[in-house]
């Protein structure tokens, strides 16, 4: 009997002093955790606090290097390096701010704010029979188009919206025409140029030029005048030429004065042709004429001349 109690009691003993192993190891485990989690958050603090010192080292060089940037941003209070107070500040706030605010007022942060069109100013057409108007109001709202890169779906819109007078008169009535005949909508920029053109340029116009063109003459006009207008003439008839061509023009109809001397000059194109015109105007226009120059007339040459002989006979 004593021998089946003590062997009882030893395997009691080891069963107890198994379980006693047991507890201490999980306990080990669960600090070894606990030490390893201390030590990862340990160094994300700190990293943390590294890379805010490293900004602030290079918002200070920026500010040096850039001075005008001291007097928009003036601190009230002295800059310092964040401590690790500061980052579990902000990470609670952060969480209240997040947990007060309701989901749609997250969304609706999350939704880029688009950029706003850029307004044109477009020149009022008022559909006057004025060819020249007319061209030049057609070459302005292409150029206004090109330079805010203007899109063709648009074009014809904000044109009509300048329209003013009789050309929203014409207009209105164009589209109810094609309305009732069954025609689709004008919708490009080139359609309602054709349009515009067949309302307001006449068949004869470009006859009319090319004769313009062909009796163009210096007279009275500036260099820089005659070369302006021959130029209107050329782009608004679509005369596609050579420099040589445009150059024999150009003297052809220069004065005579000018084109005797220009003509002796070396000029490669055709504006250095234009610009040495130019100087010999201006040297001509500073040169004296003959009306201008003294002159004495015979009976002032005899009047100077009597007294010189009675002198000599005296």
């Amino acid at each position: 009997m004593s021998t089946r109690r003590a062997t009882r009691a030893n395997t009691q003993h080891q069963q107890q002093v198994n379980e006693n192993n047991l507890h201490t190891s999980g306990d080990e485990e669960v600090e070894v955790d606990l030490r390893v989690l201390n030590n990862l958050s340990q160094e994300v603090r700190d990293l943390k606090i590294q890379m805010a010192s490293m900004q602030a080292n290079l918002q200070l060089i920026a500010n040096q290097l850039n001075p005008s940037n001291l007097h928009t941003r003036a601190s009230p209070r002295p800059s310092r390096a964040p401590s690790r107070h500061d980052y579990d500040f902000e990470e609670e706030e952060d969480e209240r701010i997040n947990l007060r605010q309701s989901p749609r007022v997250r969304r609706q942060r999350r939704i880029p704010s688009h950029p706003k069109e850029v307004k044109i100013d477009l020149p009022h057409f008022y559909g006057k029979d004025n060819v020249e108007v007319f061209l030049d109001w057609i070459g302005k709202e292409e150029q206004l188009f090109e330079s805010h890169v203007v899109e063709e779906e648009r074009r014809v819109s904000l044109a009509t919206f300048s329209f003013q007078g009789h050309a929203l008169n014409w207009w209105t009535s164009l589209v109810l025409q094609r309305s009732r005949k069954g025609l689709h909508d004008i919708e490009y920029w080139n359609d309602l140029k054709e349009a515009l053109h067949a309302r307001h340029v006449p068949s004869y116009y470009k006859r009319e030029l090319l004769d313009k063109l062909q009796r163009l003459q210096q007279r009275s006009m500036s260099t820089e005048e005659y070369r302006q207008k021959m130029e209107l003439y050329i782009m608004r008839v679509r005369i596609e030429e050579e420099e040589e061509l445009t150059i024999a023009r150009f003297l052809s109809r220069l004065n005579y004065n000018i084109r005797d001397k220009v003509k002796l000059l070396p000029y490669r194109n055709f504006n250095d042709l234009v610009q040495m015109s130019i100087k010999v105007e201006q040297k001509l226009l500073r040169r004296p004429s003959r009306k201008d120059s003294p002159s004495f007339s015979k009976s002032d040459f005899q009047k100077k001349k009597r007294p010189l002989i009675r002198a000599l006979q005296r």
